[in-house]
């Protein structure tokens, strides 16, 4: 009986060792994944950030500053860059519709290539917004091309493609209508 006992105690101890082992390997194993992707989140809002602190000091430079419209331009435009690589379509989408309109932007002479630069610029975006388990990073190739370069692709509609649903009115809970 004895025998039995220290037969069962050995392997009730190894078996608690193994659980021991399996769940401290699981638990560090979860939480280096965690706090690895809180990691790259703070990181891409940070990159964000960034970004639009550049494009409105780049604004404000040219604006204040005329001389240094070279420098303000460069930071703008880097700035555009990240902001494609990071921001909301939304976002990007209102800025390309903004400067379309207010330029005037004539459709690109070489359309095509055009069409094919943004499909580079197009999965550098979804590797980005994919790589943190952000959804809908994709954005439309007649958004991208006026977005970087000063024209449009034949027959787009910036207005149609940038569209956002319509929201419901803000009801007060003071007033009844």
């Amino acid at each position: 009986m004895d025998e039995k006992k220290s037969w069962l105690e050995r392997h009730l101890t190894l078996v608690i060792a193994l659980v021991g082992i399996v769940t401290a390997t699981v638990s560090s194993t979860v939480t280096h994944r965690l706090t690895r992707g809180r990691d790259l989140e703070k990181s891409h809002l940070e990159m964000r950030q960034k970004a639009y602190r550049d494009f409105l000091d780049g604004q404000t430079m040219r604006r204040l500053e005329p001389q240094k419209s070279e420098e303000a331009n460069r930071l703008i435009f880097s700035a555009k860059m990240n902001i494609l690589l990071t921001g909301p379509g939304s976002v990007v989408c209102s800025m390309a519709s903004y400067w379309a309109l207010a330029e005037q932007f004539p459709v690109c002479p070489d359309s095509e290539s055009r069409r094919r630069d943004a499909a580079i610029y197009q999965e550098m975006r979804r590797a980005t917004f994919t790589s943190l388990d952000i959804p809908d990073p994709d954005l439309d190739a007649a958004v991208i091309v006026p977005y970087l370069w000063d024209c449009v692709l034949p027959g787009t509609d910036l207005d149609r493609l940038c569209a956002r649903p319509s929201r419901r009115p803000i009801r007060s809970v003071f007033c009844s209508f």
